[in-house]
């Protein structure tokens, strides 16, 4: 057995391997918006909607370090080309032959869309449509002030595929964003003109796994700021784990601890840094050194928000393979991260 081997998925494509991500990325907004609402509490819809515009400012905000970093500038084409999201990653071609760019107005369309499809598939219509317009206009005004974005189609409204325009009028004002310690850091993310394919998708799914996270810690804080309990963001996730757990059981041929190291959505394999422990018939042990979702976690002081999250990963495993049993430990710091996973065969 080797957890280095080949990935299993009858599906080969590196879109089918991005899909898997950005589509958990949706599940999990999915989740914890039911879980919420759900909870009857009269402040639930705005809770959702702070969550989505808070997410969407924070991206914008982030991108707007990156890209000043990578030496760009603060402009609509920028924001485009430099997306955070794998959701670009996976039509880069009919984005770049089809879409029309400048540093005022870009336009393009979007045909295949993954969020989507998972949204559609669970009857989320409505709230799935909100996501989109909430999220990427607050990504359009963070990141550059006079920043506006157009959405007439929508998959979530029963189009036949999206069409975006954003834009900037002529009287914007050119923004001028300082290099930080941040933009540097996320700067990291981004390939450079000659990165070759398989580490551009190595990059596209690290900082879509830093936006899964970026998700739930914008969840907990429109959660406490509405009075939301904190029992529906747990629920939530174990929600989500369960169901990706579920997911990943039906695309795999054979259970194992290699097979979901190997094909999970969140891509330790590519994306963690990690060694190995111990790895044999019986057990696989990872020593985790850092993932994205932890240098999030600890660059915004996420504390009990970090473990929560964590807590979720042994659901996921079970959903999988019930005879699997998962041992997680995380670091006893004030905002723990994730320092060992241990996969064993239950007796």
């Amino acid at each position: 057995m080797s957890i280095h081997g080949i990935r299993t998925r009858p599906e080969l494509s590196a879109r089918a391997q991005l899909t898997s991500i950005l589509q958990a990325g949706a599940r999990i907004y999915m989740h914890i918006a039911d879980a919420t609402l759900e909870t009857g509490v009269p402040t639930a819809e705005a809770a959702v909607r702070a969550h989505l515009r808070g997410y969407g400012s924070w991206r914008g905000e982030e991108m707007r370090q990156a890209h000043a970093a990578l030496g760009g500038d603060i402009d609509m084409q920028t924001l485009m080309q430099r997306w955070d999201s794998a959701s670009t990653y996976v039509v880069k071609d009919e984005l770049e032959a089809d879409g029309v760019y400048s540093p005022g107005d870009v336009q393009f369309e979007v045909h295949y869309c993954p969020a989507s499809l998972a949204w559609k598939e669970a009857g989320f219509h409505r709230w799935g449509h909100v996501y989109c317009d909430e999220v990427h206009q607050s990504i359009a005004s963070s990141y550059h002030p006079d920043g506006v974005v157009v959405i007439p189609l929508n998959l979530m409204k029963g189009d036949s595929h999206c069409q975006f325009r954003w834009v900037l009028p002529p009287t914007a004002a050119k923004v001028d964003q300082p290099v930080t310690d941040l933009g540097r850091q996320l700067a990291e993310l981004y390939p450079a003109a000659d990165t070759d394919e398989e580490t551009g998708m190595r990059l596209a799914q690290t900082r879509t796994s830093r936006l899964i996270a970026g998700r739930f810690l914008t969840w907990a804080r429109a959660a406490e700021e509405h009075g939301v309990p904190e029992s529906a963001l747990v629920e939530g996730l174990r929600r989500w784990a369960t169901q990706r757990g579920e997911l990943l059981a039906k695309d795999l041929v054979g259970r194992s601890a290699a097979s979901f190291l190997t094909n999970l959505d969140l891509a330790p394999l590519a994306v963690w840094r990690y060694g190995v422990a111990v790895e044999n018939d019986d057990c696989t042990a990872l020593i985790v050194h850092g993932t994205p979702m932890d240098d999030l976690f600890r660059h915004y002081d996420a504390g009990k928000y970090a473990a929560m999250f964590w807590d979720a990963f042994p659901i996921l495993v079970k959903a999988f393979d019930p005879t699997l049993e998962c041992r997680v430990t995380v670091t006893e710091t004030a905002t723990p991260a994730l320092r060992e996973v241990v996969l064993r065969r239950a007796s």
